[in-house]
This record gives structure tokens, C-alpha cells and sequence, in this order.
């Protein structure tokens, strides 16, 4: 038993920093996961300072390009259909002290053969892949017919809806 608890607080003491912080903003809460060096309060102010008068964009290529990191994924969910400013993004940051932890799995050589019943969304989804991840995410939104909830989520990805 002594063992167990001499291990235990190994791994107390010796834990990793990378921890999350989850922050309030305009169009709901971003959580920041893996900030070892950086600050997560810093990152959100010099994301403000480069687009000020904006709402934070907490988009993966962007802060890939503007901040180097190695790697950054980003993605959101909506608590609440009804609220616009109800979305929570969940940013991964991996620093470039990290890279030699990063490993990419090699695209597949072969696939199975689309279906028929797809075809058709596989030649939209094809030109632009983001428009299936804002579908799905927003899908309740249009069906609901919250058409403002709806086009302040699009703005986030510079779409609009025009519903006719």
C-alpha cells in the first residue's frame, strides 16, 4: 500500500503544466486546451490586438499562421440554439517545444467505394469540406428556422445563409 501512495505522489509532483482555461467572450466560451509556454489571457489579447473590433476567431490555420504553432485544432458546439452567443469552442494547441510528441498517421492508399445516395453530397463536400462541418454543427439551427442564431455562427466561417 505504501508503494501505491509513494507512486501517487510521484505523479502529483510531477505532473505536467498543460492544464486548460476557459474564457468568456462575445459569441460564447472558448476553452484552451495544452498552453505549456504561453499564456492562454495573453493569446486571447494578441488575438483581439490582431483584429480588433472583431469577435475572437479562434480558427486552427489562422492561429497555426499567425502564432507558429506545430499544430492547433479547433471546434464548437452550441449549448443553446436559441442564444447566439451560447457557442463553446474547445482550441488543442500544440507548441513547437512539443513537435517531437506530434504524430501524424499516414492518409489511407485504399477506400470502399462511395455510395450512390452519396454521390452528390461527395461533390459539394468535395469543393469545400468546411461546409460539412458547419452543416452538421448547425443543422438544429436551420431546422428550427433560427435564421439570426444561424447566420452569426456562419459569419464565423465568413458564410451566410440567404433562406429565400
Amino acid at each position: 500500500m505504501k508503494k501505491f501512495y509513494v507512486l501517487f505522489l510521484i505523479l502529483i509532483i510531477c505532473q505536467n503544466k498543460i492544464y486548460s482555461q476557459v474564457f468568456e467572450t462575445e459569441r460564447g466560451k472558448i476553452e484552451i486546451l495544452g498552453l505549456k509556454d504561453w499564456d492562454a489571457q495573453k493569446l486571447l489579447d494578441t488575438m483581439k490586438a490582431l483584429n480588433p473590433n472583431k469577435p475572437i476567431h479562434a480558427c486552427a490555420a489562422e492561429m497555426k499562421h499567425n502564432f507558429g504553432f506545430t499544430e492547433v485544432s479547433s471546434l464548437f458546439y452550441i449549448e443553446d440554439f436559441k442564444d447566439p452567443t451560447s457557442m463553446y469552442s474547445i482550441v488543442t494547441i500544440v507548441e513547437n517545444n512539443n513537435e517531437n510528441k506530434l504524430k501524424y498517421i499516414d492518409k489511407p492508399t485504399d477506400s470502399l467505394s462511395l455510395l450512390p445516395q452519396y454521390e452528390k453530397c461527395d461533390s459539394i463536400i468535395g469543393k469545400n469540406p468546411m461546409i460539412f462541418f458547419v452543416g452538421v454543427q448547425t443543422y438544429q439551427l436551420y431546422k428550427n428556422n433560427y435564421v439570426d442564431s444561424l447566420n452569426n455562427i456562419l459569419s464565423n466561417y465568413r458564410m451566410e445563409l440567404n433562406i429565400i
